[in-house]
């Protein structure tokens, strides 16, 4: 921020286009720990890495080899519970997986220890049946809102069904074996990369 004098947001942004000047030597780095798995965080913006062309970029170039990628999707565990909120996430899960299009993307659902069983419930079946979708889009949502719900999730009924949603908790440790389980589907291998 100072070097360049940008507030954080400009910082952000100038920081992950500079990565991509760095990709060799993070790749580098990357294969003197000969890892099984690689975990790559990014920003927590989404518009910085998913929507700018270095977060393709990115994740194309960190995949040499026989390394295989996979997006994680995060579903905000409080931003699902009401139908509004989980039709928009999943319209921006689909925006990303639309953008990394050659890589397979996973939906997990974040931070499941803050919900009840039921929530997790609830969110899990509206990602799995659309009809139950609507129906509490009809029961919980009125105006615009229900109008622009309703019209959104048809579009992902014509599509057909959405990727599986993944309840995930890494303070409880819940979930993390079904993740586990289809990264290994999807990547059909004992020895892959993530990404």
């Amino acid at each position: 921020m100072t070097k360049y004098g940008l507030g954080p947001n400009g910082a952000m942004i100038l920081a992950s286009d500079l990565m991509v000047n760095y990709l060799d030597e993070i790749k580098k780095e990357i294969d003197e720990y000969n890892p099984d798995w690689i975990f790559v965080d990014t920003a927590g913006q989404l518009e910085l890495f998913a929507f700018r062309d270095t977060g393709p970029l990115i994740a194309s170039s960190l995949g040499f080899g026989s390394i295989q990628r996979a997006v994680s999707f995060l579903f905000d565990s409080n931003l699902v519970l009401r139908p509004n909120g989980f039709i928009s996430t999943l319209l921006l899960a689909a925006s990303v997986q639309f953008r990394f299009r050659r890589i397979p993307q996973i939906n997990v659902l974040s931070k499941v220890d803050l919900l009840s069983e039921e929530q997790i419930e609830m969110i899990v079946n509206w990602s799995q049946d659309f009809k139950a979708l609507e129906d509490s889009t009809n029961e919980r949502e009125s105006g615009l809102i229900r109008e622009l719900s309703m019209l959104i999730s048809d579009v992902f009924v014509q599509m057909g069904s959405t990727s599986e949603l993944i309840p995930c908790s890494i303070k409880e440790e819940d979930g993390l074996d079904i993740l586990f389980g289809s990264l290994q589907r999807v990547f059909d291998s004992d020895k892959s990369q993530f990404y």
